[in-house]
C-alpha cells in the first residue's frame, strides 16, 4: 500500500485520466519524493486505486505541503478533501480544467509521458 496517506507532506494524486501505468508511475514519484499515492473517487470507481486511498468530500482527508495532482479535472468534491495549506501542482491535458484554477503549477501535457520523465528523473537524482 505505501507511504499512508495519514500525515503525508507530499501526496501524489491519480484521477480517471490515468491508468494502470499511470498510477505505476505514481508510485514511483511517491516513492523518490517519501510521499503518498491517493486517487479521486473515479480513480477508484475504475479500479485504478483501492479505496483506502480515496481521497475527497467521500473519502480521506489530507492536508499535505504539496499536493500533486495528474488527470484530475479538479472537481469541488475531491478538493474538499484537501487541505488549505496545500500547494497545488496539476497535469492534464485540457488546458480548461478546472484544476489550473486550483494550482499554483502546472503543466498542460499527457501524463502517459510526462509521469515516467519525472518519475526517472527523481529516481536519477536519488541515485547520484
Amino acid at each position: 500500500e505505501g507511504t499512508s496517506l495519514d500525515g503525508a507532506d507530499i501526496v501524489i494524486g491519480g484521477g480517471r485520466g490515468l491508468d494502470v501505468e499511470g498510477f505505476a508511475q505514481l508510485e514511483r514519484i511517491a516513492s523518490a519524493l517519501n510521499g503518498a499515492v491517493s486517487a479521486s473517487l473515479p480513480a477508484v470507481d475504475l479500479g485504478l486505486a483501492p479505496v483506502s486511498r480515496q481521497v475527497g468530500q467521500s473519502g480521506k482527508f489530507v492536508n499535505p505541503k504539496i499536493y500533486f495532482a495528474a488527470g484530475m479535472s479538479g472537481t469541488p468534491q475531491h478538493f474538499a478533501g484537501i487541505g488549505a495549506r496545500a500547494r497545488i501542482v496539476a497535469v492534464n491535458t485540457d488546458r480548461d480544467a478546472p484544476i489550473f484554477s486550483l494550482a499554483e503549477a502546472g503543466a498542460i501535457a499527457d501524463a502517459r509521458i510526462l509521469l515516467p520523465l519525472i518519475a526517472d528523473a527523481l529516481e536519477n537524482m536519488q541515485a547520484t
